[in-house]
């Protein structure tokens, strides 16, 4: 038996263009870029209490996931990642990664170190089951990746705002010494 999110709420779309622009961009590149169903498959797996016969209810594996990459990625500590989904003023974009909506429970730190040890003892954890990461190493699929032109505002480190990533028209090709 899986936990159930709720639906979104209102909070939720008022909330939405809330959070650091730059970072939601980057997880909502990585989420549809990471096949995170297929990397869930083996874990879920491990799983036997699908029976209503109580308990708490399992986090989804996805979700998981997500929250072990995110603290992989920012190098967060079990308990400084539950203080980053649960402070409502911190990480929105990363709420909005896992799958957590204002008014969802959050992933608390001992359901981590739980999920961890679950990988540990089905020998599922980094470095055991290379093919299980098969699917990361295929290249990015086209329709994903994007490149545009930058200003030369980003050419300066003092220089950190949203302009270093928006896009701009492209400089008109000057034709050189030796092209007609």
């Amino acid at each position: 038996m899986e936990r159930k999110t709720q639906a979104p709420l209102l909070i939720d779309a008022v909330i939405h263009d809330i959070g650091d622009p730059r970072m939601t961009a980057k997880l909502d590149q990585l989420d549809k870029a990471v096949p995170w169903d297929q990397l869930a498959a083996p874990i879920q797996a491990t799983y036997g209490n699908s029976s209503d016969a109580g308990g708490r209810p399992n986090i989804l594996v996805t979700m998981m996931l997500k929250v072990m990459m995110l603290q992989k990625w920012h190098n967060l500590g079990d308990a400084a990642l539950e203080g980053m989904l649960r402070d409502p003023r911190g990480r929105i974009s990363f709420r909005r990664f896992v799958g957590i909506g204002l008014s969802d429970e959050v992933i608390d730190e001992t359901s981590v170190v739980r999920f961890r040890n679950r990988l540990r003892e089905h020998g599922l954890s980094s470095g055991t089951k290379p093919e299980a990461l098969t699917e990361l190493m295929k290249p990015c699929p086209a329709e994903l990746m994007m490149s545009n032109p930058v200003s030369t505002f980003v050419n300066s480190s003092r220089n950190n705002d949203e302009r270093c990533v928006q896009p701009v028209e492209p400089a008109p090709k000057e034709s050189g010494l030796f092209e007609e």
